[in-house]
């Protein structure tokens, strides 16, 4: 699958070794697996990347490899 983008807000995931989330604006939660800037956890923001396989080790969502993050 190609790359896509998503919209919806940047959550931070203490569970494990941590890691973010991305709650959708279809309500769906996705792990994010990236570089994702840490100051914009709580902001709505639009990630660019491709949809991976899987759970990471949050377990919170299927994976989706982070090309960019940025705020809108």
């Amino acid at each position: 699958m190609g790359e896509r983008e998503f919209t919806g807000t940047l959550q931070r995931a203490d569970l494990g070794t941590g890691g973010y989330l991305l709650l959708d604006d279809q309500g769906e939660r996705w792990q994010l697996d990236g570089d994702v800037p840490a100051e914009l956890v709580g902001r709505r923001v639009r990630v660019t990347g491709r949809v991976g396989t899987g759970f990471g080790f949050v377990m919170a969502g299927p994976v989706l490899e982070v090309r960019r993050v940025r705020a809108e």
